[in-house]
């Protein structure tokens, strides 16, 4: 069996996965990939399996995120006050990354210091951590 050797650059790659994959960051996407990320790699063979990319929260939006698994300041004082959703926090996009980075939504949300005063703590969330609110899962 013979074999050949096909040398593809970014902007044909693009062009080819736009002609049957309408997502508006695959071009982002592809570019990481290029990067030799294989987070990127993980999401570009997702798309050809023909799942779609998460959808991207807006700066400003609220959300929630599951305190278990989840390390942040003032998280012991957290649990288990009024603060806490069963098991639940709610959170507002502050910035956004890319589909590639590492905890690519950046979040703020409030939490119980050591003396009982709430602070405004900040984390990243990976786009998989981040739960919609029931009113803004319905436009996604």
């Amino acid at each position: 069996m013979s074999s050949i050797s096909i040398t593809v650059d970014e902007e044909f790659l693009i062009n080819s996965l736009d002609s049957f994959i309408e997502h508006g960051d695959i071009r982002d996407l592809i570019k990481d990939m290029f990067n030799h990320s294989d987070k990127a790699k993980r999401l570009l063979g997702r798309l050809l399996l023909g799942e779609k990319l998460p959808p991207k929260p807006k700066i400003g939006q609220m959300g929630l995120f599951k305190i278990q698994g989840q390390w942040f300041t003032n998280r012991d004082t957290t649990k288990d006050t009024d603060l806490d959703l069963k098991g639940f926090i709610s959170c507002r996009v502050t910035g956004l990354g890319a589909y590639t980075d590492y905890s690519p939504i950046k979040i703020e949300f409030p939490t119980y210091n050591e003396v009982g005063e709430i602070d405004i703590v900040s984390t990243g969330l990976d786009y998989d951590e981040f739960i919609w609110l029931e009113e803004d899962k319905e436009r996604h």
